[in-house]
């Protein structure tokens, strides 16, 4: 056979295999090309949706810690709400009140029959107009009979429901929440008004009239010759609850 042939036969394969890898090399480039193109796009993407869900983030984040101030702000300060939202604002006063005979019936029985009870008193709420009025007062110790008559003859007719005495704002706040409180007699607002009566009364209970959530309309107070044993407070707890329910169904739905 001839060389040249030869030659010929010889160069024409590899430049088959030459013209082979370089298509795949075409195509391989292609693809990459292909492939870094959608992850170009999936990266974009991604960055897109992070971006949307940082700012979203940033932006529940912003309004979580400004209800959280809020929140703080007004609880801090909740003695002054009430006290501004209970303000009187020239509102004329609600007629007089007076318990039914069972009602009173009810409370001076259960004085009578109690070794630790002195006296029951209900007041009533008018928080439109920051006040407080006592409706009754049934009393069993006559020494304290006496001291009450004289406070009554000179104390006015209304007193403030909030004032700046603090301790005597938080309490009525947990009275308001639905709370029953026993509390040492000398450190209540009555103790303040009738001193002569800390010789008699050594502790002060209080409940919500009636005991029922969201339909706070008065005070039930309870004074006790001393302090009350953890048995004796539930009793209490019960009596409270029982009077000011009835009072409440008697005399002010």
């Amino acid at each position: 056979m001839p060389k040249g042939v030869e030659v010929r036969v010889l160069l024409s394969a590899p430049s088959k295999y030459i013209h082979r890898s370089i298509s795949l090399m075409e195509i391989n480039i292609r693809l990459y090309g292909e492939y870094m193109s959608a992850l170009d796009d999936k990266i974009e993407t991604i960055q897109t949706l992070l971006g949307s869900l940082t700012w979203r983030k940033i932006a529940l984040m912003t309004t979580f810690l400004a209800v959280i101030g809020f929140s703080y702000a007004l609880f801090d300060n909740r003695f002054a709400v009430y006290e501004f939202f209970g303000s009187a604002r020239n509102i004329p006063a609600p007629q007089a009140i007076k318990l039914s005979k069972s009602s009173i019936s009810s409370i001076d029985s259960a004085v009578a029959q109690s070794e630790i009870v002195i006296a029951i008193q209900i007041t009533l709420v008018d928080f439109q107009r920051n006040t407080r009025v006592i409706t009754y007062t049934g009393i069993d110790n006559p020494k304290v009979k006496e001291i009450y008559i004289k406070f009554m003859d000179k104390a006015p007719t209304e007193l403030p429901l909030f004032n700046t005495d603090m301790i005597n704002n938080e309490r009525l706040v947990n009275l308001v929440n639905g709370d029953f409180i026993c509390t040492p007699y000398k450190d209540t607002l009555s103790a303040k008004l009738v001193p002569e009566s800390i010789s008699y009364i050594k502790t002060l209970c209080a409940g919500p009239v009636p005991p029922l959530y969201g339909r706070f309309t008065g005070i039930i107070s309870i004074y006790l010759s001393r302090e009350p044993t953890a048995i004796e407070v539930e009793q209490v707890r019960g009596l409270s609850k029982n009077l000011g329910l009835l009072v409440y169904n008697n005399d002010l739905r």
